[in-house]
C-alpha cells in the first residue's frame, strides 16, 4: 500500500513532523510556508523562492523538499514575516 503525503502528515500530527527529505507538492509546500499555491507559482516564474524540482513525466510535476523550504525560510526572515 502506498502512503500519500497527506496520510503521512495526518499520522505524524502535522507537516512540521515530516522528515527533512519529505517531498511536498506545491499545495502542501504553500501550506507549510503559510502562503498560497499562486504565490509559489509566481515565485517559480520569477526565478525566486525556494528550490524545487520539475519533472513533467511525474505527477505532480513540481516537488519541493522540506529541507529546502526550511532553508529558504531561514534565509528570508526579516522584521515581521518570512513571505
Amino acid at each position: 500500500m502506498v502512503t500519500t503525503i497527506k496520510q503521512k502528515v495526518a499520522m505524524l500530527g502535522g507537516i512540521d513532523q515530516l522528515t527533512p527529505d519529505a517531498e511536498l507538492p506545491p499545495v502542501e509546500a504553500a501550506q507549510y510556508l503559510s502562503s498560497s499555491e499562486a504565490i509559489l507559482q509566481r515565485m517559480r516564474a520569477d526565478g525566486i523562492g525556494p528550490r524545487f524540482r520539475k519533472d513533467e513525466s511525474k505527477s505532480p510535476p513540481i516537488i519541493y523538499v522540506k529541507r529546502d523550504l526550511d532553508a529558504w525560510m531561514a534565509s528570508t526572515k526579516t522584521g515581521s514575516k518570512a513571505i
